[in-house]
């Protein structure tokens, strides 16, 4: 399994021009974590998304999804009829990072935090 590379503090901002959709702050052990990307960017126009699941505090991949050739369509929700979902079964917290790298290599990403009770 190759992972993108990225890395990120603790102190990531949100990015105007994308939001978590559907991210809860708590999931049960049988719960999949299913989520949307909303763009707000109207310069966007087609790009790579991935979405990455990390442990707080420790920076560890647990996992990671790419959506590839993802291009704005109607209600400007990435991934393009499809949406990001995974199952977690190991109780603690978690960060879900989403970054969108355009075609012509700018990018864009934001975060959201939840626990697995």
């Amino acid at each position: 399994l190759n992972m993108w590379p990225m890395s990120f503090s603790e102190d990531s901002s949100h990015d105007l021009s994308m939001k978590i959709l559907g991210l809860s702050s708590q999931y049960l052990i049988s719960e999949p974590i299913e989520v949307q990307i909303k763009i707000n960017d109207s310069s966007f126009n087609c790009g790579d998304l991935y979405v990455t699941i990390y442990t707080s505090g420790k920076n560890d991949v647990v996992t990671q999804s790419g959506f590839f050739n993802q291009c704005i369509q109607n209600g400007n929700l990435l991934p393009n009829n499809d949406k990001f979902s995974k199952t977690i079964t190991v109780p603690g917290s978690y960060q879900l990072v989403a970054d969108l790298i355009s075609n012509d290599l700018s990018n864009i990403s934001t975060t959201g935090t939840f626990t697995i009770k």
